[in-house]
């Protein structure tokens, strides 16, 4: 009995020491894996197909650079000071909140714009952290610590976006209210942050800016808009806005770029997201037809539906349930223009304006349409003989093709002004008339919506004149055209100086 009393006390014994080593072990591997995934940030998917990932940080950007190895932004909450994410592998990204604390009278400081110079971070924050004149100045940060360690000078009273272009430092204003009086600006410094020049600033509501190599770019809060600036960096050239995109973010609040991505900062979902890098690179090869995301939406189920993914019902939901408004449809059209053929395009026009109910979109979809009547192919042919003493247009074909319009003609004169132009004077005209022989024809285009005229001059002393795939108009829009070309003579017969004008006109609704 002693014995089997023995055995059973050393099995409850080991149960107990076994049962507190795994308590120990589990909690140690929980606290482990809570410390581990404490600071772990994940890509996630966007809901909107211009920002198709974002990082949620649980913070508020405000500014936001790269430094070649992170993304750093200033906090807009407690505990304010900055923010380092850093990129891991497999869409991981490590997160460290620093704040930033005033030597003197230890004071958690905020920031607005931030920027990477390739050797420290440049911030604007308020005056009053350092008990300065100034209500806004520079600051420069030490690249690990993220310290202040100098104020570098005095900002304009509304800056608030900062961007480094490897010459200048750019900033922006960013009034108080959108409703605020004043002139928006875009500010030039030098390498000391000596302001240099001031230029109309894209908006009043300037925090994000960044600088990718080619493009400065503005991101606005009030107007959530994005515009690229090409600086020129000349003493001759403004800078001057190419683009504007009307961004899915609400409270843009910081842009920059990694080197391969654009990112834009969120402060009101707490999240850094992902520009889609095919708008992206669109904009790089000078592409900017897309300037909303109703426009990118309706592009992407176009491809779909061209593919057979989804059926017509499916691609016309963004039209019918009001996410492509009726002053957005041209631009829309203009955007498939490039990808798509106008018969495509039509097919497209009229299914959508037999299923929206909408008046102003109807409406807005008939105007699209007539302006698609043709493709502006031009086929003219005069088969009758020339009168002797006139000039005739044998034959004017033209056709639009990648967005140009190509023509190829045919120029006669009669015999009596051939023969006229090399005649000599005649007697009875004095020498001293100001008069000489020639052959000419201008060939004019009138865009019939916007007034503006361009034209070519052409002279020739052969029989017959012949141009062949002439470009006429480069980057033709739809809309309605007149062409007209005047033809013009002067010879001599035998006895007197004589003149001959005609004048062809074309219309064309492309």
């Amino acid at each position: 009995m002693n014995y089997q009393h023995s055995q059973s006390g050393l099995t409850l014994n080991g149960f107990i020491v076994f049962l507190l080593i795994f308590i120990v072990i589990a909690f140690g591997a929980g606290w482990l894996a809570n410390k581990y995934y404490a600071n772990r940030l994940f890509l996630a998917k966007g809901s909107s197909l211009d920002f198709p990932s974002v990082i949620n940080v649980d913070a508020k950007p405000n500014g936001l650079a790269w430094d070649g190895q992170n993304l750093v932004f200033s906090n807009h909450a407690s505990p304010w000071g900055l923010v380092r994410i850093t990129p891991l592998e497999n869409g991981q990204f490590r997160k460290a909140s620093i704040p930033v604390v005033d030597a003197d009278y230890q004071q958690q400081i905020s920031f607005q714009g931030l920027t990477w110079n390739g050797s420290a971070f440049v911030a604007v924050t308020s005056g009053d952290w350092f008990q300065s004149e100034f209500s806004k100045v520079f600051v420069e940060l030490d690249a690990l610590t993220l310290q202040i360690t100098k104020v570098l000078g005095k900002a304009p009273d509304f800056a608030h976006c900062i961007a480094w272009d490897g010459l200048n430092y750019w900033s922006g204003t960013r009034f108080h209210t959108a409703q605020q009086a004043g002139r928006p600006a875009l500010y030039k410094f030098d390498q000391n942050l000596k302001l240099i020049d001031e230029f109309k600033g894209a908006g009043k509501g300037c925090q994000g800016m960044t600088w990718d190599g080619k493009f400065l770019w503005w991101g606005d809060v009030f107007s959530n808009t994005v515009t690229l600036y090409n600086i020129y960096n000349s003493k001759n050239v403004s800078p001057g806005p190419v683009h504007q995109y009307t961004a899915s973010i609400k409270h843009i609040s910081g842009i920059t770029f990694d080197g391969r991505d654009i990112w834009i900062g969120d402060y009101h979902s707490h999240r850094l997201a992902q520009l889609n890098q095919d708008l992206y690179i669109n904009w790089l090869g000078d592409r900017y037809e897309i300037s909303n995301p109703g426009q990118l939406e309706m592009l992407d189920q176009f491809s779909r539906y061209q593919a057979g993914d989804i059926q017509i019902d499916e691609l016309l939901k963004p039209l019918q349930e009001g996410k492509v408004k009726a002053a957005e449809i041209p631009a829309y059209v203009v955007a498939l223009r490039p990808r798509y053929s106008d018969d495509e395009i039509r097919q497209i026009l009229n299914i959508a304006r037999e299923n929206v109910s909408l008046e102003s979109v109807s409406s807005a979809l008939d105007r699209e349409l007539n302006k698609l009547v043709n493709s502006g192919e031009i086929n003219y042919v005069d088969n009758d003989p020339v009168e002797t003493d006139a000039v005739k247009i044998k034959y004017f074909r033209a056709a639009i093709e990648n967005g140009h319009l190509f023509a190829s003609w045919k120029v006669t004169p009669g015999s009596d002004i051939l023969s006229g132009i090399d005649a000599p004077r005649p007697q009875q005209i004095p020498d001293d008339y100001d008069f000489y022989t020639f052959i000419q024809y201008t060939i004019r285009i009138i865009d019939l919506d916007t007034g503006d005229e361009q034209e070519q001059e052409y002279d020739f002393f052969d029989s017959e004149d012949i141009q062949t795939d002439v470009v006429l108009l480069q980057n033709i829009k739809p809309g309605e055209y007149q062409i007209e070309i005047d033809l013009n003579a002067q010879y001599f017969t035998e006895s007197a100086a004589s003149h001959y004008s005609g004048k062809l006109e074309i219309k064309v609704t492309y």
